[in-house]
């Protein structure tokens, strides 16, 4: 245990004393909180009600000084994040409920047992599995709240089960089973499936829009052409949308891609899809 509310996790990042553990504020989440033993300052991944920190500069949760809410005890226990397996997968039960949300989104019975998508309660579970020499790896397993709202304000609708790597490619087997004339990456791994459906090569960042990693750059080295498509995210007050700007960082990382965006004005392509779009008549002009 620590000052900070809860037991952290030392962990494996290119921050010397980087440690993660519970929101010490809402107790929500088990690596949600992130502090810089070297640096003093901590930094949380979601904005909460009455959190004491200040917006992070890229738009995403907080930060602040440790000094502001008790320096952490010494010496801090250390553990590594669990490591998630296929156990953790099969565990998450499509019910009927969930299956006629991700119809909705017009993904088939088959997609959904294809990518072993999951329902628990009122959220789909939607594993990263990569298949190295046919054994499986868990990356993650991603929780999507279906409804409108989660059920308290300060729960994110995407929510990451322990153990869960953030920064990794939605759909990776996809990308190095061949050459591709053109491959597209997304911002949403549920518009990543509805495209691989329909037949359309398609990754997408799976940590959400605006994580991607120089080191992926190799992945795409057998991809002729590149088409990022950014979401049409509402403007920030200052004029900026995170979707043209998660597309940019990808643009500038990749060194190649064509930015685009959905057809129709619509937000991303599942909305497009469940707008009437042909998306096959789409990519064509593309």
């Amino acid at each position: 245990m620590n000052s900070l509310g809860g037991p952290a996790y030392r962990l494996v990042s290119p921050h010397k004393g980087e440690y993660a553990g519970p929101c010490p504020f809402t107790g929500q989440g088990r690596d949600r909180f992130h502090y810089w033993a070297t640096g003093d300052f901590w930094w949380c991944r979601k904005s909460c009600p009455d959190c004491p920190g200040n917006p992070a500069r890229n738009g995403s949760g907080m930060y602040g000084k440790i000094d502001d809410i008790g320096k952490p005890n010494a010496p801090i226990p250390t553990k590594r994040l669990p490591q998630l397996t296929m156990k953790d997968v099969t565990k998450h039960i499509m019910l009927p409920s969930g299956q006629d949300y991700l119809t909705s989104r017009g993904i088939t019975a088959a997609t959904a047992a294809r990518f072993m998508l999951g329902q628990q309660k009122k959220r789909v579970t939607i594993p990263n599995i990569i298949t190295v020499k046919g054994k499986h790896v868990v990356y993650g397993i991603k929780l999507r709240w279906y409804e409108e709202t989660p059920p308290k304000p300060y729960i994110q609708r995407y929510l990451m089960v322990p153990g869960s790597r953030g920064s990794n490619i939605f759909n990776w087997n996809r990308l190095m089973s061949r050459e591709w004339d053109v491959f597209y990456i997304l911002e949403g791994v549920l518009d990543t499936i509805l495209l691989d459906q329909l037949g359309i090569p398609a990754v997408a960042p799976f940590g959400g829009g605006g994580v991607w990693s120089a080191d992926w750059t190799k992945f795409f080295k057998k991809v002729r052409r590149i088409i990022i498509v950014a979401d049409n995210d509402p403007p920030k007050p200052d004029g900026t949308r995170s979707g043209n700007e998660h597309a940019i960082k990808k643009q500038q990382i990749l060194k190649r891609g064509d930015i685009v965006y959905p057809p129709g004005n619509y937000k991303d392509i599942g909305k497009a899809f469940q707008g009437g779009v042909d998306l096959h008549a789409w990519t064509r002009t593309l």
